[in-house]
């Protein structure tokens, strides 16, 4: 019996990935006209190995370090800014009321879509959104205490502001 050691050629899924991961790592893509499975695996591995270059982050307009926790309106849009897990960045949502239910759009890095002039500052003004959307606009808790609903913001919040 005859056998013959043919090589299969390289899937288009492995040519993708080699075209992505060189354009990731900031090289050339490599020639893969007749690369095998075998040799595209090969080449798929030393990419992976190579390190990524490192990220840089689009530039921030003026003043965008200066945004503190709150409510900030934009456009007409009300937005409550707060600060991200790991307390380096100021993330940004924006409640969305539909047949009586408040939910909330996430924005991300809030220095993106807002500044610090756009801040409301006014405690009445930050209960007035709160009436509107049934939710606290300093936590982003839902007002369910009758009280807490009249007034437009929680009872600790209201504390704090």
């Amino acid at each position: 019996m005859v056998t013959t050691n043919m090589a299969r050629a390289a899937s288009v899924k492995q040519l993708d990935l080699i075209g992505r991961l060189a354009s990731e790592r900031g090289v050339e893509a490599p020639a893969t006209d007749g690369l095998t499975s075998g040799a595209a695996s090969d080449l798929i591995s030393r990419l992976m190995a190579m390190p990524r270059p490192a990220r840089t982050r689009a530039a921030r307009p003026a003043g965008a370090d200066l945004l503190e926790r709150g409510v900030y309106l934009r456009e007409g849009r009300v937005f409550r800014v707060y600060l991200n897990q790991r307390r380096d960045t100021m993330l940004a949502k924006e409640p969305i009321k539909a047949d009586g239910v408040t939910t909330w759009k996430y924005h991300g890095d809030a220095s993106r879509i807002l500044s610090p002039g756009m801040r409301v500052t006014s405690r009445e003004q930050v209960a007035a959104y709160g009436l509107e959307f049934d939710a606290c606009m300093v936590c982003g808790t839902a007002l369910e205490d009758p009280e807490s609903k009249a007034a437009g913001i929680g009872p600790v919040c209201a504390s704090r502001f």
